[in-house]
C-alpha cells in the first residue's frame, strides 16, 4: 500500500493539507486490515492539522528516536510509521529532548539506556519496545492516548 503521509512542514507555509480524497479512494478499495490502517492515518492527519492550527510552531516528534533508526529497522519497525509520530508544540519538543532542562535524562538518553543492553539482539519483540514506549509517554506526560 502506498504511504499516505507527507509530513514535511514548510516553515513559512505551514504543513501541507492532508489529502483526504486520496485516503477515501484507498479506503473504498481496501480490505479490512487496509481500512483500519487508513483510518489510523486519517486520525493522525486530522490531529496534526488541529494541533498546527492551535500551535503554529508544531513539530512532529518521533516516539522512536531517529538516532536509533538502524536498530529499530533490525527489529522490523519503521520509526516513520504514523503510529510512532506525535505532533507536539515546539517548546514541549525542546523539553522532551532536554533543551528545557526539565527532564534529565532526556528522551533519547532514556532510549539509549534501554537499547544499549539489547544492541546486539535482533529478536527484541514489538511488544517489548512498545511497552517501554508506553512507560516513556507516561513518564514524560505526553498527550497521546494511543500509548497510555
Amino acid at each position: 500500500m502506498e504511504k499516505a503521509l507527507d509530513l514535511k512542514v514548510e516553515a513559512k507555509d505551514g504543513p501541507k493539507e492532508p489529502n483526504y480524497n486520496w485516503i477515501k479512494r484507498q479506503w473504498l478499495a481496501a480490505d479490512d486490515a487496509g481500512k483500519a490502517e487508513l483510518e489510523d492515518q486519517y486520525d493522525f492527519l486530522s490531529r496534526f492539522a488541529r494541533v498546527y492550527r492551535a500551535y503554529p510552531k508544531v513539530h512532529v516528534h518521533h516516539l522512536l528516536p531517529r538516532k536509533f533508526i538502524r536498530w529499530f529497522e533490525k527489529q522490523g519497525i519503521d520509526i516513520h510509521d504514523h503510529k510512532y509520530l506525535l505532533p507536539i508544540e515546539e517548546g514541549e519538543h525542546y523539553d522532551v529532548h532536554g533543551r528545557g532542562k526539565i527532564y534529565d535524562p532526556d528522551w533519547n538518553a532514556k532510549w539509549w539506556k534501554w537499547i544499549e543492553p539489547r544492541m546486539s539482539r535482533t529478536d527484541v519483540s514489538r511488544d517489548e519496545i512498545e511497552n517501554f514506549l508506553r512507560q516513556l509517554v507516561r513518564g514524560f506526560q505526553l498527550r497521546d492516548d494511543r500509548w497510555k
